[in-house]
């Protein structure tokens, strides 16, 4: 029985722990250095999907050609 509460004590402070606040202040969001991506569309199974993939822009060392990377 102590060992139940002494499991459910450490999964709760560490939950508590991992939570934070949650709260993202305003001058982080004006701040923030966002990636540039597009939505890329498309059918699996038959159903159409308006957001299926993400490209993003990459650009690797020592290659003149810029990239579209798909994460889906």
């Amino acid at each position: 029985m102590a060992l139940n509460r002494l499991f459910l004590y450490l999964v709760a402070l560490i939950a508590t722990a991992c939570a934070g606040s949650g709260k993202i202040t305003e001058s982080a969001k004006e701040n923030a250095d966002w990636i540039s991506f597009s939505w890329a569309s498309g059918e699996v199974s038959g159903k159409h999907f308006d957001k299926l993939a993400i490209n993003v822009p990459i650009q690797l060392e020592g290659i003149p050609h810029a990239f579209d990377d798909s994460l889906i």
